[in-house]
């Protein structure tokens, strides 16, 4: 068989196997239907909610501190055992004095935070009951005592700033501040997408663009070529078509990498397989957006997050001064 056929072989084989592979998903998404499969899918998101439920649990559990508190500690049972030598007189031998005791003890504590004096009232309950034999080993006696305690107790601190109503306002701010943090990514979140999108449609667009400025500089080639050799046009000219098309396949070559760069990175916001192709929808109608600057001024002055951050910064500021 001769080197041609056996090229012309692999290349059919080529082709069936090309022609029986599966066929690569693309997904093909609007702006809106990224910024909703980001937010629901992404991987990003899951990070930003994450955060924001830790942030958010940390916020409740300080807030969460101020309310009514109940604890029950239980000891049930304890058991203690212990043997004493002692000589006795009246017998002349050495006897063994035993002692065993069986105890159950529960304690029920109630703390009520005073938000409006910075106190704390506390009701406590302890109750224990005590099972014990002691004896010599010659005789022995056993009896049960129960005991009981209740406790009616008021601390209120003098000459000092009410913490609790300090610490309800600072778990306030934290809870606020969390809850504008996950506002705040959401949005940033929503800005990466709209980014990622344009960016992708436009490295699609160069990449088109590129290609069809290669083929040009090829058929420019061909032609340049073409006249060299009828002695038409001298070798410089074509010395030049051929640095144009080398240049345009650089080019090329640079757009594509570009282009699955900004793939990889938009699946990424989007929660996509590497595996899995995609491709944008894009509505390039342009919309001119009338802006106030006065207005603009003022919204990002009452809204913006870091603005609102600085403020509640002060704030807890001035409650670390008092």
């Amino acid at each position: 068989m001769s080197s041609m056929t056996r090229a012309l072989a692999a290349l059919a084989l080529l082709a069936l196997w090309v022609g029986t592979a599966p066929a690569q998903k693309v997904h093909r998404f609007t702006l809106a239907e990224s910024i909703t499969r980001a937010i629901d899918k992404g991987l990003v998101a899951s990070d930003v909610a994450a955060r924001y439920r830790a942030a958010h649990a940390r916020a409740q559990s300080n807030r969460r501190a101020q309310w009514t508190s109940l604890s029950l500690a239980v000891t049930a049972p304890n058991y203690s055992e212990s043997l004493t030598q002692q000589f006795n007189p009246s017998t002349g031998n050495y006897e063994y004095y035993q002692l065993q005791s069986t105890s159950y003890q529960s304690a029920l504590v109630l703390e009520q935070p005073l938000t409006f004096t910075g106190g704390t009232l506390s009701l406590s309950q302890m109750l224990l009951g005590r099972e014990q034999t002691s004896g010599l080993s010659v005789g022995s006696s056993a009896n049960r005592n129960y005991f009981g305690d209740f406790a009616v107790e008021l601390r209120q601190p003098f000459l000092t700033p009410n913490q609790h109503k300090l610490n309800a306002e600072r778990a306030d701010i934290a809870l606020d501040q969390a809850e504008s943090d996950f506002v705040s990514a959401q949005l940033d979140l929503v800005y990466r997408v709209t980014e990622g999108f344009y960016t992708l449609y436009q490295q699609l667009q160069r990449l088109q663009i590129v290609k069809e400025q290669v083929q040009q500089n090829d058929e420019s080639y061909q032609t340049a070529r073409s006249k060299y050799t009828g002695g038409l046009i001298p070798e410089v000219d074509v010395l030049q078509s051929e640095v144009d098309l080398a240049a345009s396949r650089n080019d090329s070559l640079s757009s594509e990498r570009e282009l699955a760069q900004s793939k990889n990175s938009f699946r990424l916001l989007l929660g996509i397989p590497t595996e899995e192709d995609l491709e944008p929808v894009a509505d390039t109608t342009y919309v001119p957006v009338g802006i106030d600057s006065a207005r603009a001024i003022g919204a990002a002055l009452r809204f913006r997050s870091d603005a609102v951050r600085a403020e509640r910064e002060i704030r807890l500021r001035e409650l670390d001064v008092a």
